[in-house]
């Protein structure tokens, strides 16, 4: 099987996607921790606006005060969030209490006696109402070991939730597109017997019809084989590919078959997923040809809506009246695998839809923009 390139730059770079986006570089990690100092000395202005408000305090005291606590806590905050996220995330939670009953008294006392050292050091004085406020201090620190924590329980739960969602969609991406490739496979080898079968039915009766279907068999087997090297095809390259396959059914159902085309010229540049048309085709060659005596008129439509490429094939010799939409895809593999490339590719609006008041219609619509570049695709990839 031939994977075509966007989805061989899905499976072989999957695993190093993931490992690019849980690996960060350093110019991540240093806007990172500049974000984290820039709130801590934002939460100190704040404070010191408040004291400087309630308690007429210096504003330049307050403020130095107050970096120094902040700062001080976002340094010993780190050791514990090491701790947490290598070990204690994956405890019970009765274990987790366990070890924040511990580490809260030892974070206090750590911080309490590392900001006794050190504001004296920056400041050039001691502040009185250190030894006799001490229980406030406690207080204070207690307060921050809690936020911090609980702020750091949030980003490492939203940060799993993240990785778990990007994992989901990458396994549901690939495997889509390991059923498109399952689903192409078995169209290729479904178009190919039935036109094998018709040059079968010729190389004796008309052996120069069947040199000439032989020749259309090549080109169209030619596209075939191309298709699974793409992910879309320009729509006129598949309509080039339905003309070519209507061309050998002509070859055994003679004049049984007459086809009327309505085009709009914009809309051929569009991009189509390969070998979706010609199972719809294929569907009534095989319930209104082959069923009845009379010529089958099969139309083929192509047109822009409202942002929408729609296809249509109808037909006025299939009988399906009061049928459902559940009953028309058993019909053939062929319709039914169409519908869920489609569903896979477009999603639920773009699945096959039937009329079956007058004939038999059967049509489906992508967005007209959706269909990108092989190119642009690769960027993406």
């Amino acid at each position: 099987m031939i994977i075509d390139k966007p989805q061989r730059n899905l499976i072989d770079g999957s695993v190093s996607l993931s490992a690019k986006e849980d690996s960060e570089t350093l110019k991540n990690k240093f806007a990172r921790y500049t974000f984290v100092w820039m709130a801590w000395t934002i939460y100190a202005l704040i404070e010191t606006a408040v004291n400087v408000y309630h308690e007429g305090m210096p504003f330049l005291e307050s403020f130095a005060e107050h970096l120094i606590q902040f700062y001080l806590c976002a340094l010993l905050i780190l050791p514990f969030w090491w701790v947490i996220k290598r070990f204690v995330w994956h405890w019970h939670w009765v274990w987790q209490a366990l070890f924040h009953l511990i580490g809260a008294p030892l974070f206090v006392v750590a911080w309490y006696s590392l900001y006794l050292e050190i504001y004296p050091i920056l400041m050039g004085s001691k502040l009185a109402y250190l030894t006799r406020y001490w229980l406030y201090l406690l207080e204070d620190a207690l307060r921050m070991y809690l936020a911090c924590n609980g702020f750091f329980y949030v980003w490492v739960y939203s940060q799993q939730m993240a990785r778990r969602r990007r994992a989901q969609m990458q396994a549901e991406l690939l495997a889509n597109r390991m059923e498109l490739l399952l689903l192409k496979s078995r169209l290729n080898p479904h178009f190919l017997f039935n036109a094998l079968n018709t040059v079968n039915g010729l190389v004796k009766t008309d052996p120069d019809l069947a040199r000439s279907v032989i020749a259309s068999l090549g080109e169209s087997l030619r596209y075939a084989l191309d298709s699974d090297q793409k992910t879309y095809v320009p729509l006129f390259e598949e309509m080039n590919f339905v003309d070519a396959y209507i061309a050998i059914a002509r070859a055994r159902w003679a004049d049984k078959i007459e086809v009327r085309r309505q085009y709009e010229d914009e809309v051929l540049t569009k991009r189509i997923p390969p070998m979706t048309i010609q199972p719809l085709v294929e569907n009534v060659i095989e319930h209104a040809v082959s069923n009845q005596e009379a010529t089958v008129l099969m139309q083929i439509e192509a047109r822009l809506t409202d942002g929408f490429v729609e296809i249509w094939i109808r037909d006025n010799g299939t009988k399906s009246q009061g049928k459902t939409a559940a009953a028309l895809l058993e019909r053939g593999q062929g319709l039914s695998d169409t519908n869920k490339r489609l569903n896979i590719l477009f999603g639920t609006q773009s699945q096959l839809k039937f009329e079956t008041e007058t004939g038999f219609s059967v049509g489906f619509k992508f967005p007209a923009d959706t269909a990108i570049e092989e190119d642009e695709m690769d960027s993406q990839a």
